[in-house]
C-alpha cells in the first residue's frame, strides 16, 4: 500500500524541490489489519526559503479495494531532534 502512494506522490513533490532522505518502514497491526508505516527525514525549498522536517505516513486497509494514508510533517524550525522525537512518538503510539 505505501509503495503505491509513494509511486503517485513522490513525483508530485517535484514541483516544490522536496529531497527526502531514507524511507524507513515500520509494520504493526491496528484493529487486527496490517499497518504499513514509513518515516522519513527531508528538505524543500520554497523560492527564498527553504525548511527541514520529519515526515511519516501510515497507510490501513480501511477500505475492499483502496487504503487510507495518515500523514504527519513535522517542520525543524531550530529543533530537528524534537521534530524527529515528535515524529517517532506519532508512528509509535499510532500503531499501538
Amino acid at each position: 500500500m505505501p509503495a503505491t502512494f509513494e509511486t503517485w506522490g513522490l513525483p508530485q513533490t517535484r514541483a516544490f524541490d522536496v529531497q527526502f532522505g531514507e524511507f524507513v518502514p515500520k509494520l504493526s497491526k491496528w484493529h487486527g489489519e496490517t499497518l504499513e508505516i514509513r518515516s522519513v527525514d527531508g528538505h524543500v525549498n520554497f523560492g527564498f526559503t527553504s525548511a527541514d522536517f520529519s515526515a511519516a505516513w501510515a497507510a490501513y486497509p480501511a477500505y475492499p479495494n483502496a487504503c487510507l494514508i495518515y500523514a504527519i510533517a513535522v517542520p525543524w524550525r531550530d529543533s530537528g531532534d524534537l521534530a524527529k522525537k515528535l515524529r517517532d512518538r506519532w508512528v509509535n503510539e499510532g500503531s499501538r
